[in-house]
């Protein structure tokens, strides 16, 4: 048996008349639900994604400008700390490259502060990989691309 109301915006669900209801909240369509962790809508809304990435950089920035990390240690922790907690976010998401530009220029002052390098450096040689003589740091964009596909591929 199926019930919904537009004014409680509830829908309640039962098997049969025996069975207790189980009322499920209705969302609007472009209103956000966050599911294992990171938050899926079906209008394509990305505005609760870009915030939780953002967020969770400049989480990071903090706590590495906060602690007694080593440079190289700091290079590591981006490694190891950011980019899991991001690459777990990704595979539900399609941030465009301005979005992720956006975040990461949270992080990159950081990263070339570990590195000892000008803040006015080029972002491309930043992550160019060691073929090109860059410095190989993952954009975020590449990283939402290459998670994706991860996810597809463990998904045939």
């Amino acid at each position: 048996m199926l019930h919904t109301s537009e004014f409680d915006s509830v829908l309640e669900i039962q098997n049969d008349f025996n069975s207790p209801k189980s009322i499920i909240k209705l969302l609007n369509f472009d209103q956000v639900h966050r599911t294992l962790g990171y938050f899926v809508c079906p209008s394509g809304n990305q505005s609760a994604t870009i915030t939780q990435l953002a967020s969770l950089a400049r989480k990071w920035v903090n706590r590495v400008q906060q602690s007694t990390l080593k440079d190289y240690e700091i290079l590591l922790a981006y490694e190891s700390v950011l980019l899991r907690q991001w690459a777990y976010r990704l595979p539900g998401s399609r941030l465009t490259y301005d979005e992720c530009n956006s975040i990461m220029k949270i992080v990159t002052p950081t990263l070339l502060n570990a590195m000892h390098t000008q803040r006015n450096m080029s972002r491309v040689l930043l992550q160019a990989g060691d073929v090109y003589c860059g410095m190989g740091f993952r954009h975020l964009y590449d990283l939402a691309a290459e998670e994706k596909i991860k996810f597809l591929k463990m998904h045939n």
